[in-house]
């Protein structure tokens, strides 16, 4: 009870879809998330590198980057 599923169209992305420079942010965003994680640094989602709709995807990337590595906060 209160399950709600998202919508199509909604703020996800498949990674599997991207093309092109999306590919590109998702990548620089990934390895930064992982970078950073490995680096014991906090979270950071801002870059000058990517806007828009590019920027959306490289911090998703990052999010995910940063998750898969483990941090000792997450445990």
């Amino acid at each position: 009870a209160g399950m709600a599923a998202a919508g199509p169209g909604g703020p996800g992305y498949n990674h599997r879809a991207y093309q092109g420079e999306d590919i590109s942010a998702y990548q620089a965003g990934y390895q930064n998330g992982i970078n950073d994680a490995h680096s014991n640094r906090a979270m950071n989602l801002s870059t000058d590198n990517w806007h828009g709709d590019r920027l959306d995807i490289y911090q998703q990337g990052y999010q995910q980057g940063y998750r898969s590595a483990g941090t000792p906060y997450s445990h």
